[in-house]
């Protein structure tokens, strides 16, 4: 449930095909991973930025300072829940002067999370903040089919831990763009010292909200069911909004 908001794809297929081609090389030796994250980096920041605006700045890669910045990006980014992870993605491009809407939470419309709107041209992208689970196949091709419902050609897959290597197959050669955590901690460490005022509150933030609502959730125990004795986070209109969050993302 934050991406880079790729300026009207105007670099169209050379950007995609050089997205392809570091996604490969991220699977290489360490060294390669470096040269291979640094040309995403590259590419995105191109494609992300807005007409008429410098790029933003990239942190050094080498110092340590930077690496320590990276680690607690990638921390806060595994340890928040989806509906947050959604609305960081949100933020990500909006701190790239796009417009967002946001059609996720608990009720997604028609598979869509977010449209990201650019002066020339709109793109769907699909959240997904599985900390233990690769993104397959079935789930690229429900993306796609999203994108043939709604009328917009054009989409973007974020995930924490990846995809399998025929799912990242089946993108690429339908156009879309992939990214996972890595990737993710990249764009978010290149918008600047302070990474996005925005992006670092709602990384910062431990407040838990209902992905139904909005309202802020409330730490409770299950009284009875399967789940009797556990502690889950739950909307506090219940029960006129029956919104839930599981309690493990504290």
């Amino acid at each position: 449930m934050f991406v880079p908001a790729f300026r009207p794809w105007l670099v169209g297929l050379a950007i995609l095909a050089g997205i392809a081609a570091v996604a490969v090389g991220l699977h290489t030796n360490q060294a390669s991973d470096r040269t291979s994250v640094d040309q995403a980096l590259s590419v995105f920041e191109e494609a992300m930025k807005p007409p008429a605006s410098p790029p933003p700045p990239v942190a050094p890669h080498s110092s340590d300072a930077s690496q320590s910045s990276r680690e607690s990006v990638l921390a806060a980014l595994r340890r928040i829940d989806w509906f947050r992870f959604e609305r960081v993605i949100e933020a990500l491009y909006l701190s790239h002067g796009y417009t967002v809407r946001r059609l996720g939470g608990a009720h997604p419309d028609g598979g869509l999370d977010l449209i990201v709107t650019t002066p020339d041209d709109r793109f769907v992208v699909q959240c997904k903040h599985w900390r233990r689970e690769t993104v397959g196949v079935q789930n690229i091709r429900e993306l796609l089919g999203t994108l043939t419902d709604s009328g917009i050609p054009k989409g973007v897959y974020v995930t924490m831990r990846g995809y399998s290597d025929a799912a990242r197959d089946m993108g690429v050669r339908n156009g879309l763009v992939l990214l996972d955590e890595q990737q993710l901690v990249e764009l978010i460490v290149a918008l600047g010292p302070d990474y996005g005022v925005q992006v670092m509150e709602l990384l910062n933030d431990l407040r838990k909200f209902c992905p139904k609502c909005e309202s802020q959730m409330l730490l409770r125990m299950a009284k009875r069911g399967k789940n009797a004795g556990k502690q889950f986070w739950g909307c506090p209109s219940y029960p006129r909004c029956d919104g839930i969050l599981e309690a493990e993302a504290i």
